[in-house]
């Protein structure tokens, strides 16, 4: 499916631009546990939506 494949690279080129941003600012890496456990929580909602 071309959507799929296409939603993937957009989803891994955010990512790594997120990452990124993060690794260029130490500052930013003390905020990690809170962003996995936002993330975390977001794909859950995501998961049960599509349920």
């Amino acid at each position: 499916w071309p959507e799929v494949e296409q939603a993937e690279c957009l989803a891994r080129g955010a990512a790594l631009k997120w990452a990124s941003g993060v690794f260029c600012r130490p500052e930013h890496l003390e905020h990690l546990t809170q962003y996995k456990k936002r993330e975390s929580q977001r794909i859950n909602r995501v998961h049960t939506r599509l349920k």
